[in-house]
């Protein structure tokens, strides 16, 4: 005889809530981030926004942990986000991890929104954890948390536990190599002849568009070339309206 279903109790609701909405919160500051017309006064409201929701679940304990992660079941980045940044309050390893199933099996763009997602988790979490996060991803053997780690050092312009030079001629797997010329770039550990130059003819948009960024803020004009070059290709470079947009004015400036 099968039990009797039983309706969920209000907490869990309340939880399941909170849940659904911190994912949504971050899509919706993920678009405000990346638009042409970024809004400062929107984006402190958007970050308050899903600040309260993540403190609403961080308070309701790791007990809640289920009903979260049956909202957060299709893995969409604003839930890999969630996830990983609750599971990580809560240390609840086992989140984490949750929240990084079949990401290398995502391509294009939804790869790269759920690469944001996850670095933005790191980030949230404070800039000291999320560097020793990125340092011991980086000792693994494992590309994909390799390659996050690099895109949190990026992001936060901190240097590698490494020699980011000989990292260069040692890594050869195209994405994770890409990651590292970026930081490269961010960093500018590398003279503007060698890494620049090689930055701005890669096949990844946002290593190109870092190396053009070097070179221009170096007065040459091939750094001005390169971005009209990234605006012309538009949207269909991966790249975010904002970043074209920044592109376009310092290639007319």
């Amino acid at each position: 005889m099968n039990a009797p279903l039983t309706r969920p109790s209000f907490v869990e609701e309340v939880v399941y809530q909170h849940a659904e909405d911190a994912a949504f919160a971050w899509a919706q500051r993920h678009r405000a981030l990346h638009s042409s017309g970024l809004d400062f006064g929107e984006l402190e409201r958007l970050d308050s926004n899903l600040r309260g929701h993540l403190e609403g679940l961080s308070l309701a304990g790791p007990d809640a942990w289920p009903v979260m992660h049956q909202a957060w079941r299709t893995c969409l980045p604003g839930e890999r986000f969630a996830m990983a940044c609750v599971s990580a309050r809560l240390g609840h390893a086992d989140g984490f991890e949750l929240a990084l199933e079949g990401l290398d099996e995502l391509e294009g763009e939804d790869r790269r929104e759920a690469e944001a997602a996850l670095v933005d988790a790191l980030v949230w979490l404070g800039r000291r954890p999320a560097i020793a996060r990125a340092h011991a991803w980086m000792r693994e053997r494992d590309v994909p948390r390799q390659h996050l780690a690099v895109r949190t050092l990026v992001q936060l312009r901190e240097p590698p536990p490494f020699d980011l030079p000989a990292a260069l001629r040692t890594f050869e797997t195209p994405e994770l190599r890409a990651a590292l010329l970026e930081l490269a770039v961010v960093l500018g550990e590398l003279p503007p002849g060698g890494v620049h130059a090689d930055a701005t003819h890669h096949a990844d948009a946002r290593v190109r568009f870092a190396g053009a960024l070097g070179l221009w803020r170096r007065g040459q004009p091939e750094g001005a070339h390169e971005l009209l070059t990234l605006v012309d290709a538009g949207p269909d470079t991966g790249l975010s309206p904002r970043q074209l947009d920044l592109a376009c004015a310092l290639g007319f400036a």
